[in-house]
Order: C-alpha cells, then sequence, then structure tokens
C-alpha cells in the first residue's frame, strides 16, 4: 500500500495485544472448485483482539451461501515481544479457523523496551545482526506449527512487505533484500521448521516511482528457488488524493502487475496480498466510480487471470492514515453483523471462490507441495497456479532424457529456452537424434572443409560429420557461418534430410503458408514439414520461414521429426 503509515498501523496493531477468548471456529462453505480464489482479510487490530471480525464476516458470507475467509491478514514485528504474540497472534487466527498470513517486519522504534536498533532495516538482517532475534522468532513458530496438540499448522510469510517502496522505515536496494529475505528463510530452515508449516510469500509494492527505476519489483525478487509465492500490494485511492486523483481499475492498478509477475516467476502462484477501495469517485457521475462496483469488477477480473490463487483485503478504517484530503480512509467491505457490500457478498457466491479450511487436504496436497525440476529455467508449474507447464516443457525433457542436450549450462542446469539456436548447435542436436545420445563423430582430421570452421572449434567435427552425412552444404562461398541462427525455413530443410536421408526430395509446394509463397526457396520443405506433423507454422496462417529457430522450438522440431519418447 503506497502509504506512509503502514509502520504506525502495525503500532496500533500490536500496543493493543492482549489475551482473549477465541471463537469457536465457523462453519466451512461447500460446493467449491477443487483450486478456488481463497479470499482473506486484514482486521482493524492485532488478530487477538479483533479475530471476531474475521469469524462475523465469515459466517455473514456462509449464512448468505457464499464462500468464507480464508486467510487472515497481520502484520507481526520480528522484536515485540515474540515469547507472547507469536503464539497468540498465530493461534487467533488458526483456533478460528483462518490460515495465517504474515507480513513480518523489523524491529521498529514504537516497540519501547522491545525495539532493536540493530534488527530495524532489511541491511541489519542482512549482515546478520538479527541472526538470534530472527532464530527465536524461528524457533516459536515451530513449536506453535509442530503443536503435539493437533496436525501441523500452516502459514504463509512474507518478510518486508513493500519493500520496494519509500513509505516503509526499512526500505532498501534489490540487494539488500534478497540478502535479507534469503537469511530469514535460512534461520527458519536452521531451526528446525518444516517445509510443511511456512510457505514464503514475496510482498512487494505494485507501484513504484518511475522516476526510480530501482525501485520496481523485479528487482527485488530473491529467486524461484526461495520465493513460494509471489504478490504484491494494490490499492484504488479514487478521488481522496489532492493531487493526480485518479480511479483505479484493474486494468490500471491489478494487470500491470500481474503481467509483470507472471513474466518474471511464470511457474508460481499468485496472491494479491494487500488491496483495498475509498469510495470517493473522482467522477460522482460515473456509476462505475464506487466501491461495490470496483469490488465487483476487480475480484471477477482477478478470478480470470492466471495463476491468481488469493486475495487478501484491507477490511478496516484505518484511524492514522491520511490520503490526501480524505482522514481515517474507510476501506471496508464488511461492516459488522448482517451489513456488508451486496457486490462483495455476490462476487464469493461465484464458483471460482471457495474458502479452505486449515485441515483442508489442499494444503498438502497442492499449495505446500515441493515440486522438483531439471533446469532451472525450465520448471514445472506448481500445481497451486493452477496452470499448465510452458508449452515446451515436455518435448526439453524428452530431449534431456533422450541425451540429444545436457542443458546450456551446467552450473546451474539451464536449458536456455528462448535462446536462438546456432548452426553448430544444430549440427550437434540433429546427429544425435539420426543416431542416439551415446554417438560421436570421427575425428575431425586436418581440415573441417568449412573456411570458416577452424579445427579446433568445439563442434568441427559435428559440422564436419554433417555435411558428409548430404545434410549440409554449409552457407554458401565454402564457409559454414557456425554461429548464426538457424532460421525455421532452413531447419525444415535440416529436420527431413536428416529423417529421410540426405536424397530426400520433397513434393512441390502448393503454397499452404500465407507468408511462404510456392516459389520460395524453401517451401516444398516448409510444407512437407507440416505434412508430418512436425510443425504447424507460427501462427495466423503463417510459418515465419526468416525467423531464427529458439531452443524451445528446437526441442518440439526434434521430438517430432525422431519421434523420441
Amino acid at each position: 500500500m503506497k502509504r506512509n503509515t503502514l509502520i504506525l498501523n502495525i503500532f496500533l496493531m500490536c500496543l493493543l495485544l492482549v489475551m482473549s477468548v477465541v471463537p469457536e471456529r465457523p462453519a466451512q462453505a461447500s460446493g467449491t472448485p477443487s483450486l478456488p480464489i481463497l479470499f482473506g482479510s486484514y482486521t482493524t487490530l492485532d488478530l487477538q483482539s479483533s479475530i471476531s471480525e474475521l469469524t462475523a464476516m465469515n459466517s455473514w458470507l456462509t449464512g448468505n451461501g457464499a464462500s468464507g475467509v480464508t486467510f487472515a491478514g497481520d502484520f507481526m514485528s520480528i522484536t515485540f515481544n515474540p515469547n507472547w504474540n507469536v503464539n497468540a497472534e498465530l493461534n487467533a487466527a488458526w483456533d478460528a479457523g483462518f490460515v495465517p498470513f504474515v507480513n513480518l517486519t523489523p524491529s521498529a522504534s514504537w516497540e519501547g523496551s522491545y525495539y532493536k536498533s540493530n534488527c530495524d532495516t532489511a541491511a541489519d538482517i542482512a549482515a546478520g545482526s538479527c541472526d538470534s532475534l530472527i532464530t527465536i522468532w524461528a524457533d516459536l513458530f515451530e513449536a506453535w506449527a509442530l503443536s503435539p496438540a493437533g496436525p501441523t499448522k500452516r502459514a504463509f510469510i512474507a518478510p518486508m512487505p513493500e519493500m520496494n517502496g519509500n513509505w516503509t522505515a526499512y526500505a532498501s536496494d534489490g540487494t539488500t533484500f534478497i540478502q535479507a529475505f534469503i537469511r530469514i528463510r535460512t534461520l527458519f530452515e536452521n531451526a528446525g521448521v518444516p517445509r510443511s508449516a511456512v510457505r514464503w510469500v514475496f510482498a512487494p509494492n505494485g507501484w513504484s516511482d518511475p522516476q526510480q527505476s530501482w525501485r520496481q519489483f523485479e528487482n527485488f525478487y530473491p529467486g524461484d528457488a526461495y520465493a513460494d509465492v509471489v504478490s504484491f500490494s494494490s490499492y484504488n485511492y479514487g478521488g481522496c488524493p489532492t493531487q493526480y486523483a485518479f480511479w483505479d481499475t484493474f486494468d490500471t492498478s491489478m494487470k500491470p502487475y500481474l503481467d509483470r509477475m507472471r513474466i518474471m516467476a511464470p511457474s508460481k502462484p499468485i496472491f494479491i496480498a494487500q488491496t483495498g477501495v475509498l469510495n470517493v469517485p473522482v467522477n460522482g457521475s460515473d456509476p462505475t466510480q464506487t466501491k461495490s462496483a470496483w469490488i465487483q469488477d476487480t475480484f471477477s477480473k482477478l478470478a480470470d487471470y492466471p495463476a491468481v490463487r488469493a486475495i487478501l483485503y484491507f477490511n478496516k478504517i484505518n484511524q492514522f492514515e491520511v490520503v490526501g484530503h480524505c482522514s481515517a480512509p474507510d476501506y471496508r467491505i464488511f461492516y459488522g453483523g448482517s451489513s456488508g457490500e451486496a457486490s462483495f457478498l455476490n462476487i464469493m457466491k461465484d464458483t471460482r471462490f471457495g474458502k479452505w479450511g486449515t485441515i483442508d487436504s489442499n494444503w498438502g496436497n497442492t499449495a505446500f507441495v515441493d515440486i522438483s525440476y531439471t533446469f532451472e529455467d525450465v520448471k514445472p508449474n506448481h500445481p497451486f497456479s493452477g496452470e499448465p507447464n510452458m508449452w515446451y516443457h515436455t518435448d526439453v525433457h524428452k530431449l534431456y532424457n533422450n541425451g540429444i542436450t545436457g542443458g546450456c549450462t551446467t552450473n546451474p542446469l539451464r536449458y536456455c529456452p528462448n535462446d536462438a539456436v546456432t548452426r553448430s548447435q544444430m549440427a550437434v542436436f540433429l546427429l544425435k537424434g539420426i543416431h542416439n545420445s551415446n554417438y560421436g563423430p570421427p575425428g575431425v582430421g586436418s581440415s573441417t572443409g568449412f573456411n570458416d570452421v577452424a579445427t579446433n572449434y568445439w563442434a568441427a567435427a559435428w559440422i564436419k560429420q554433417l555435411a558428409a552425412e548430404g545434410i549440409t552444404g554449409g552457407c554458401g562461398g565454402g564457409d559454414y557461418c557456425p554461429e548464426a541462427p538457424v532460421t525455421r525455413a532452413q531447419m525444415a530443410v535440416f529436420l527431413l534430410k536428416a529423417k529421410h536421408g540426405s536424397a530426400y526430395n520433397p513434393p512441390a509446394a502448393n503454397g499452404d503458408f500465407t507468408d511462404v509463397p510456392a516459389d520460395y526457396w524453401a517451401a516444398k520443405w516448409i510444407e512437407q514439414l507440416a505434412v508430418e506433423s512436425i510443425t504447424s507454422g507460427c501462427g495466423g496462417g503463417n510459418y515465419c520461414p526468416e525467423d531464427p529457430v529458439t531452443r524451445a522450438q528446437m526441442a518440439i522440431f526434434l521430438v517430432r521429426a525422431f519421434n523420441l519418447p
């Protein structure tokens, strides 16, 4: 949330931590899809004091035929009386039937005697100054999660939320934050916190100052190996700002950041870690500029967006916040009792939304599953994302399993699916496809036969053998052009000769592809490639003959051409 009062909010919540009687676990909704959009909410104060707000919201929703609340959003400090608050806050959520979503923050001066000046920034955490304090928190979390009184408890933890905003006291540069994030997770692991108990969430603000490009959240991402879930905060302040007031819609406040996150971490599930809307229009005559209309439209579009799994809403009057001319802004969509926004109730009745109780089997079977992978850059999508694997995932692994590729780098092992295939790489791919994974060409001898391929070039023997088998005659003028990318037109010739032999000559072309006329030099090769179901073109009736072949495309071409299992 772009607001300067985040720490004050945490202060208010934590100062009022008290012992309380936790309400009984509410009834759960039923009839939801197997992988729904899950909803969570933040409350007015700390969970010990205000968990009743969530139980009331959940009862209102489920009592009116809607799905209920899954997550209890919370802000917790590493150093604010953890011996009491870790167990008390987390149990306030869990015992009421909600999974905790914890925004974990460094120490802050409002904590009084609990404040630790050596643990109040990301830099402190990255440098190890907070190790003992974080370990205390982790030990307490482990004791909570593994309580012998019942099954393993679970929580989502988002270290240093909105770290890329200049309104957080612990804001940092990307490198420092990444070091701090990894250190926190490592300390939890060293303390014995099992993976079955925690998922780690990357939770920046979506918006960042365009004049400071280094604050873009991509620069803060700790990487797929350390973040289980990616998320962001985004709010619609409507007409409250005194300057640049704007009614943010899904297309301006959500979609740009969702698109970027899908590029940054395509295999990960996405949460909206914080969101809210103020019922203050910019244009009062526009019927779409109401809180109710925004909830209906934004939630519905979020439910349709790939990999989005959860929305956590800031359901409170924020007493210590000032947004332009709006003091104590009211973000609420549930007002208590039987009062709430009709659109909120309506969208929560949508079958795309659902509730998972704390012991729902989907947590262990889906959300908390750890996936294995071969290539760091060709990972399977996490099952919690609900998205199918990348279109080339299966064929890349078939190439690897058949010994035709060992990737583009070995430490870490990567495939580089978006890189263009060079003519030298093509020689190796084709000869291994023709023969087998153990094949090695004869020695190169005193000459490769090509002016631009020295005998000590890494693929010299492969290139010479490709020519010897009649699959290539080079690129002209006695050269092979080993570092030049292979075009899709060249690929058609290479593949069909490799598959059928050097003497193969396909039937005449008919002009089947819009961008490949029948008199194009490789037209008959391209059309035969389609006839043999090795390609269907590049889309829109085109083949894109002059485009370079990527390593992802190459995997599919080779698997289909050589019928690799």
